[in-house]
Formats: C-alpha cells, sequence, structure tokens
C-alpha cells in the first residue's frame, strides 16, 4: 500500500520539481541492490526482500518493474501508480533453486499520465552460493535432532547443548537420602523426592 513519506531533496519551493523544459526524470529507489541468500539450519538467509519506490514529484506517477529472468521471481505489485509525494512498498521474492550464485537485473520504468515526463532505474539482483556444509532445509522438515549424551574423559555427560557434572546429580540426591532421616514429616518428604525427580528429568530432557 502507498504510504505517504519520500526522501528529503533540496529545491526552492520546499518541494523537489521536475526541471522545466525536461523529458528524463530521476527514478528513486531503496535499496540500490538486492540481495538474496539460502535458509538452512545455521544461517538467517531470506529469499524475500523489499524495494521501495518514491514519487517525489508533484503528480502522480506510474511505474513499472522488469527483469531479464522474470520466471525466477515473483513481483509484487510489478506495476502500479504512486501518488504524488508517497512511497510504494514492492515486495520481490526468488523463486529459483536457492543457493546456486547467479545476478540479474531489475529495470524500473517511472512516467506521469500524459507521458510527458519519464525515467528509469537499474537495479542489480545478486542469489548467494549457500555455504560450505549445509544443507537447505525444505519447507515443512522437521529439525534435525541433536545426538545422544555422550561421556568425556572428565567424567561429565556432554549432548544436546549443554554439559551436566555427574556430582549435579549424586549431590542433591546424597541430600534427599540425608533427609529421609532428619524430617520426621514423611509426606513433605515424598514431596520433595517427587519435585528432585521432575526437577533431574527437566534438565535431562532440555
Amino acid at each position: 500500500m502507498a504510504s505517504s513519506a519520500t526522501p528529503s531533496e533540496s529545491s526552492t519551493s520546499g518541494r523537489p520539481r521536475v526541471p522545466s523544459g525536461t523529458r528524463h526524470i530521476p527514478c528513486v529507489v531503496g535499496p540500490q541492490s538486492l540481495s538474496f541468500s539460502p535458509c538452512d539450519e545455521r544461517t538467517q538467509g531470506s529469499l524475500k526482500q523489499t524495494l521501495t519506490l518514491y514519487n517525489i514529484y508533484d503528480f502522480a506517477a506510474k511505474f513499472v518493474i522488469k527483469c531479464n529472468a522474470a520466471r525466477e521471481y515473483d513481483v509484487r505489485p510489478a506495476r502500479g501508480v504512486i501518488p504524488q509525494h508517497s512511497s510504494q512498498d514492492v515486495i520481490i521474492r526468488y523463486k529459483g533453486q536457492p543457493g546456486v550464485p547467479r545476478r540479474d537485473i531489475f529495470k524500473i520504468e517511472v512516467q506521469d499520465d500524459a507521458g510527458e515526463f519519464a525515467g528509469d532505474k537499474l537495479i542489480w539482483s545478486t542469489v548467494m552460493a549457500q555455504p560450505p556444509h549445509t544443507r537447505v532445509r525444505m519447507a515443512g522438515e522437521p529439525a534435525a535432532q541433536g545426538r545422544r549424551g555422550r561421556r568425556t574423559k572428565d567424567g561429565t555427560i556432554a549432548g544436546r547443548g549443554f554439559h551436566v557434572s555427574l556430582w549435579t546429580v549424586v549431590l542433591p540426591l546424597l541430600g534427599v537420602v540425608f533427609l529421609w532421616f532428619l524430617l520426621p514429616d514423611r509426606q513433605f518428604f515424598v514431596h520433595l523426592l517427587v519435585a528432585f525427580l521432575i526437577g533431574m528429568l527437566t534438565m535431562f530432557l532440555q
């Protein structure tokens, strides 16, 4: 949707105006280039980019977006009209094979209703290569499960992103056994033992 926000430019009247006697006008676009990177399990890539077209003039501007590889991209909207002193966001999605590097070029053409003024802008699009030793996860595919815990040389259990020392299990367990002889209320002891077991189970399942 169009929004009333434009980049500032200097002019005598406070608003940028098309120079008198010329037919060519600048096409104001941001960003100046597009970059698409593959989404995998380790990197935060994106195959969608937003291109903003600015109409800094005192008339409504029609725009058309063309590409040398139109089948590889989904451009919405690919054409339309921007009111005066407004902007238009264009969503561009890469539909080709992710992770295969390539460069394409977009051409943005703008003109007024009467066709008296016109301009164009070239925007390069770069598809980044897939990082080494990574695999692109397809839509709907579950995340890879971590490996089971393994015991290291120092007696530490390592696995699933955390390290648990055997002493963190043995010492609390000894404390629970010691409380068995100190607490006269056996029901309170049972509640304490259940809480301890639930805590240990939660720590190992993380």
